[in-house]
């Protein structure tokens, strides 16, 4: 799972250009810029991209709603936390449905 998600609070990843024009599928092959964090219509901007054991990259197929507890500030002893919920993810006809994921992540990450 990859996610970016800058602050506390509701976040929207859009699959499909619903929000403001701007879609992770349309960044993902350079045809917009997803400005994380921006406030939108949705909610705040995030990316969500599920990966596959195989290497295979879904992003959302539509949309997902993803509400940050604790946004991540690369501090050793800082908490990265939240929750994914119903959220279908889609590449080459195959989905994925993820729903209600929490995810906690203390420290800094080691990309």
């Amino acid at each position: 799972m990859i996610l970016d998600a800058t602050k506390a609070g509701k976040h929207f990843a859009d699959g499909k250009a619903i929000a403001d024009g701007k879609a992770i599928n349309d960044s993902m092959f350079g045809r917009s810029q997803l400005n994380i964090g921006e406030f939108s219509s949705y909610g705040f901007i995030a990316s969500f991209k599920y990966i596959a054991d195989g290497g295979q990259i879904f992003p959302p197929k539509d949309s997902c709603t993803i509400v940050i507890a604790s946004p991540y500030t690369g501090d050793q002893e800082g908490i990265f936390e939240g929750e994914v919920y119903d959220c279908t993810v889609h590449s080459a006809g195959i989905d994925y449905n993820i729903s209600s994921i929490k995810f906690r992540m203390r420290g800094v990450s080691s990309r």
